[in-house]
């Protein structure tokens, strides 16, 4: 099992044909997040929300797609929403 916890989301169409996502481990209700960890959910979502629109034609064909995107190397899968603030981002500029 990664230590690198991602961000599943199936891309989808909505029943009026419009580019949808389904986010499915999103942080609950009363999540406790540190500034960095929510830097690393919005580019996630981000690129999601790219993902979404870019996927729409392709949805169409072929029925939805399922990501992964990964949110920083410091989010731990053995405690889901652990982290190291110490951690960098993955791919955040230095």
């Amino acid at each position: 099992m990664s230590d690198v916890l991602t961000l599943r989301v199936k891309h989808t169409l909505s029943f009026k044909n419009e580019p949808l996502s389904c986010v499915a481990n999103l942080p609950g209700e009363g999540a406790d997040l540190y500034p960095v960890q929510m830097r690393a959910l919005a580019l996630a979502l981000l690129e999601a929300a790219d993902d979404c629109e870019g996927f729409a034609k392709q949805v169409k064909q072929t029925g939805p797609a399922s990501k992964e995107y990964v949110l920083s190397a410091g989010w731990s899968s053995r405690d889901h929403w652990g982290f190291d603030p110490n951690a960098p981002l993955i791919g955040a500029r230095q």
